[in-house]
């Protein structure tokens, strides 16, 4: 479905978006995309029991999932807490 947003995916395999420490990102701010296999400080079955499920495109129904905002702080203090807490005050 990615490639429908114009992700350049010439060369990359499904094993590629698998592999732990691996990032990639399309778009530019504001609109980007970003699709990362690991974060410090969340494990993979916890993200997913409190993923988020929501509608990204209302006209066509298209659906996707976040990782929760609990999940999203969580992974932010376990990398440099204070400068993250400082800049999005």
């Amino acid at each position: 479905m990615i490639e429908e947003f114009g992700a350049p995916l010439e060369g990359l395999t499904v094993a590629d978006f698998a592999e732990p420490g691996e990032f990639f990102r399309i778009g530019r701010e504001l609109l980007m995309v970003g699709h990362l296999t690991e974060i410090t400080g969340v494990e993979f079955d916890q993200a997913w029991e409190g993923r988020v499920d929501a509608v990204v495109d209302m006209q066509t129904g298209v659906r996707a999932f976040f990782i929760s905002a609990k999940d999203l702080i969580t992974s932010k203090l376990g990398i440099s807490p204070l400068p993250w807490i400082i800049d999005n005050r």
